[in-house]
């Protein structure tokens, strides 16, 4: 977020302190749109990093070997089922 920022604060800056052409002031303006989108996708990542963080996980305790039975049956199951070409 440090770098988005530091990008709007400079081309601030420049266009309130420089004497510069209106096409140096176009081209400063569209980099401190550019800085902004960055910091506008970085702050609706965070937010929603920081929602799935907050949302409570279920864990659930399975046994190992249930999980290998499964697996096995629905691989069974599958390749039963499989048309050869």
């Amino acid at each position: 977020m440090k770098t988005p920022l530091t990008s709007i604060l400079g081309y601030s800056d420049y266009l309130q302190n420089a004497k510069c052409s209106e096409e140096e002031r176009m081209n400063a303006a569209g980099h401190l749109h550019d800085a902004t989108k960055r910091l506008e996708n970085l702050s609706t990542k965070l937010l929603e990093l920081t929602y799935l963080r907050d949302e409570e996980i279920e864990q659930k305790e399975i046994e190992i070997n249930d999980l290998f039975s499964s697996l096995a049956y629905w691989t069974a199951c599958i390749q039963y089922f499989a048309v050869e070409p």
